[in-house]
């Protein structure tokens, strides 16, 4: 079992980061999720969408404008249709598509400036012509708006069809319109696009394959410069692929560069239900997946050279899958498995193996009807991640690297077990960071909607998982719906150095200088100040004062060799640190954690927005505590007699190997912890305990039983990862 951890593709495991509060969605009692614009790695987008709109984030903030006014777009979308919007991106402009509404194209013009809008499609698609000669359509005019089409013989319109396309061809030339009025079955007014030949009545007519009364495309996909979309109720096995290089164009022809139309023959009918492009377009229908191409792979497709050939016949979900590299992750049909899609050599053709198999649980809630994946979102560094959610709230996650077969679950829990409402997720992303802290293309950011429950009233907030990358102690981030507060100074003229020859080892003394500012006094004897530079961390008390750019101070820790001699503009001064943080309105009511300058303050209530402090500090995180769990399956070592497994056998003890860790509760079950040690009789104590990393032996004392097996908890506000555990064993024979 593993809980709030993330399996490493080396083995060993890392308990994940803490989740920072971003902001509360636009309407709490209303369902929103989120979806990823990325331009550039340096200019990537979380879209909150909600109940008829859009908001943006970006740099781990919301975008607005003027401050305090989020920056918001409006869209034809309602809550419950946002799970089945799809969409398909090229540089600024994303097309989106849902069964319920018109192709939707959102354009970005600056970071404030974003705009959706209807697709005005050149010409096309249309159905199938008519075939009829006693079926008519004639126009009332060859040109101009509000014009009147008349049917004979025939009552093709409904009200469903404003919107839709007229085409009416004649002696080899064609005209069309769009439908702007509905009259009657007969009798429409449309808007001429193309002039019509006359006005005489024409049986070669046909009417456009997207409206109201047909459907609109459900699935949508760039691939070799064309537009591809497909899936709408009338047609739910066709794919409509635009003129080439002419993403808006789907006026028919036959020539190579023209629109394809293709309709998937198969034994069934099969709702298209996604399209991925690759090397070749992977399509995923409801009873298989299939791949489109021309006859020969190296050929682009053309009207005319179209090849759809059904590779597997698992079946899938509506969700749109995650391409990575060559594969393709899908959730199947029942959305409890998620399979991969990729080409396998020794069968010469395309395999689907269950990702799941080896942790069938993992898709199941609480109950039968919370059970399966909602969403998922693959995450690419520092660790290769397929993020899902669980419809009961959990996000099982999935470290996934082909190449190492690696496959490994764990599953992640904000809030109590089993509590679907007070904690649970509900929609995940994943985009480029855009830290400034952290260089560009250095890492993945994951966000989530999270639905927390605050003084008895249904809240969703819009969150981001922080980085394992840290660079102390001090920055580190193990707390939920949390936010930070830092006092170190910021100004990067004003720097201190720790100078002398050294050994530069705790308990020795020095000097410390300042540059660019005075900052001494002489109270300041008997004041522990922190240095900092990178992951290294130093802890001096002031002994003596000379000036007030000049002190004698005593080294609490080794110095390490980047803080010897070279001046560092990340220094915390005692006086600028607090005893209590505001700002923590979105967490009223609730206990949550506290790390101040690195050491754990105990659990306290949120009053009018604030929390107080035990002692000052410099650096705080505050949030909702997370307990993270690693137990293992039966011991099942070998002895003397042969397996263990269904021996009596006791465990003695386990020996830890541990890296970054600060704290941890070790046991034979969850009802028997023992807290594992950390801080040592040289360790002052008037100071943070040092992120421990090594080897930790801790003894138990359960009884002889056969099923014996290891827990590893850790609910502090900090980081911990096991690397891997020796397990001191006594077997008797049965």
């Amino acid at each position: 079992r593993l809980v709030n951890y993330i399996p490493l593709p080396q083995g060993g495991a890392e308990r994940r980061a803490g989740t920072r509060f971003v902001a509360e969605v636009k309407d709490s009692t209303k369902i929103a999720d989120g979806m990823r614009f990325v331009f550039s790695v340096d200019q990537a987008y979380f879209i909150e969408r909600g109940n008829l709109y859009f908001h943006f984030y970006r740099n781990q903030g919301r975008i607005e404008s003027p401050p305090g006014t989020p920056v918001e777009i409006v869209t034809p979308y309602l809550d419950t249709e946002l799970a089945e919007i799809q969409s398909a991106q090229t540089a600024d402009i994303m097309y989106l598509v849902h069964p319920n509404h018109p192709v939707q194209k959102l354009s970005r013009t600056g970071h404030t400036s974003w705009s959706l809008d209807e697709v005005a499609f050149i010409d096309g698609p249309y159905l199938t012509a008519n075939t009829d000669t006693a079926k008519t359509l004639a126009p009332g005019a060859v040109m101009g708006n509000g014009i009147t089409i008349a049917a004979a013989g025939h009552a093709p319109f409904a009200s469903t069809d404003v919107g839709r396309l007229v085409r009416i061809d004649e002696e080899g030339n064609h005209g069309y319109a769009k439908i702007v009025g509905f009259t009657s079955a007969t009798q429409v007014t449309a808007d001429v696009k193309k002039d019509f030949v006359s006005v005489t009545p024409q049986s070669n007519w046909r009417l456009g394959a997207w409206s109201g009364t047909t459907g609109y495309p459900s699935c949508v996909a760039f691939y070799e410069q064309r537009l591809y979309l497909a899936g709408s109720s009338e047609k739910p096995q066709t794919l409509w692929g635009s003129k080439s290089a002419v993403l808006e164009d789907f006026t028919p022809g036959t020539a190579d560069d023209d629109p394809v139309n293709y309709t998937i023959a198969a034994d069934r009918v099969n709702v298209i239900e996604w399209l991925s492009p690759g090397r070749q377009l992977a399509v995923g229908t409801a009873g298989g997946e299939w791949t489109v191409q021309a006859s020969s792979l190296n050929d682009p497709i053309t009207p005319s050279n179209v090849q759809i050939k059904r590779q597997t016949t698992h079946g899938c979900a509506s969700m749109l899958p995650k391409r990575v590299g060559h594969a393709v992750l899908f959730l199947q049909r029942a959305q409890r498995a998620i399979r991969e899609f990729a080409f396998n050599f020794e069968v010469d053709g395309f395999r689907a193996p269950d990702l799941t198999i080896l942790a069938d649980h993992i898709a199941r809630g609480v109950t039968a009807a919370l059970s399966g994946f909602n969403a998922m979102a693959y995450s690419q560094t520092p660790d290769s991640i397929l993020w899902c959610v669980r419809a009961d709230g959990v996000m099982p996650a999935l470290t996934w690297l082909r190449e190492q077969d690696v496959v490994g679950w764990a599953r992640h829990i904000t809030g109590a077990p089993n509590d679907t409402n007070d904690g649970a997720f509900e929609a995940v992303v994943v985009i480029p960071s855009n830290r400034q802290d952290i260089p560009d293309k250095q890492e993945d950011e994951t966000w989530v909607v999270c639905k927390r429950i605050v003084g008895g009233v249904v809240k969703r907030y819009v969150e981001f998982f922080e980085t394992r990358d840290y660079d102390n102690e001090h920055d580190a981030f193990f707390v939920d719906s949390g936010l930070s507060l830092n006092k170190w100074n910021v100004d990067t003229a004003k720097t201190l150095t720790l100078t002398g020859a050294g050994p530069f080892a705790a308990n020795d003394t020095t000097s410390m200088t300042s540059s660019g500012h005075t900052p001494f006094l002489s109270g300041d004897v008997g004041q522990i100040w922190l240095l900092a530079r990178g992951r290294d961390l130093v802890t001096v008390k002031i002994t003596a004062f000379t000036s007030s750019s000049d002190v004698s101070v005593k080294f609490l820790r080794d110095v390490p060799s980047s803080l010897q001699n070279i001046a560092t503009s990340d220094w915390l001064d005692p006086d600028a640190r607090v005893k209590s943080v505001s700002g923590l309105d979105h967490l009223e009511g609730k206990e949550v954690d506290i790390l101040a300058d690195g050491a754990v303050h105990p659990l306290q209530t949120v009053s009018a927005g604030s929390v107080g402090l035990e002692s000052a500090a410099g650096k705080i995180h505050v949030g909702l505590r997370y307990t993270s769990t690693i137990e293992t399956l039966k011991v099942a070592a070998g002895t003397t007699i042969g397996t263990a497994v269904g021996q009596v056998k006791r465990i003695d003890g386990v020996t830890l190997v541990l890296l970054n860790t600060g704290g941890a509760k070790v046991g034979p079950d969850t009802a028997n912890l023992d807290v594992v040690p950390f801080r040592s009789t040289a360790d002052p104590m008037d100071t943070a305990v040092p992120l421990f990393t090594g080897e930790k032996f801790i003894p138990f004392e359960g009884d002889f039983a056969t099923d014996t097996r290891i827990v590893i908890e850790q609910n502090l506000p900090l980081p911990m990862t096991v690397l891997g555990m020796a397990i001191h064993l006594k077997v008797n024979e049965r």
